[in-house]
């Protein structure tokens, strides 16, 4: 029987995931910043491909930090809610050990291997 999170458990997986939600705005703005600055490229075909190459890296990150980021959100909504640490498709308690890897999970291993599955 996994048990639910104590009120300390709680406050420190709020504190990291608003570090973790800084973090992430900070990436999106240096990413940001790398998509502008790649417009120089040289004349040569190395250069365009490798700046073609770093642009599709920016691009790729970007989307995975702002999938990432909605995670976050919602997680800090279900904190404010009362309803985090619990999976929001089975409503059992989602173990301390899954949020220590992913804190922005709200749903638990079996529920969330099913939705990959589907």
């Amino acid at each position: 029987m996994v048990e639910e999170l104590t009120d300390e458990q709680l406050q420190a997986f709020e504190r990291r995931l608003k570090t973790l939600k800084q973090d992430l705005h900070a990436r999106l703005d240096a990413t940001e910043m790398n998509d502008d600055g790649n417009h120089q490229a040289g004349s040569d075909s190395v250069a365009r491909l490798n700046a073609v190459q770093e642009q599709a890296m920016a691009t790729a990150s970007r989307k995975q930090y702002q999938s990432q980021l909605r995670g976050v959100l919602k997680a800090l909504a279900a904190i404010d809610t009362g309803d985090y640490g619990f999976c929001q498709q089975c409503d059992e308690p989602i173990p301390a050990a899954r949020l220590e890897i992913q804190p922005e999970s709200l749903l638990c291993v079996r529920c969330q291997s099913r939705r990959e599955s589907a």
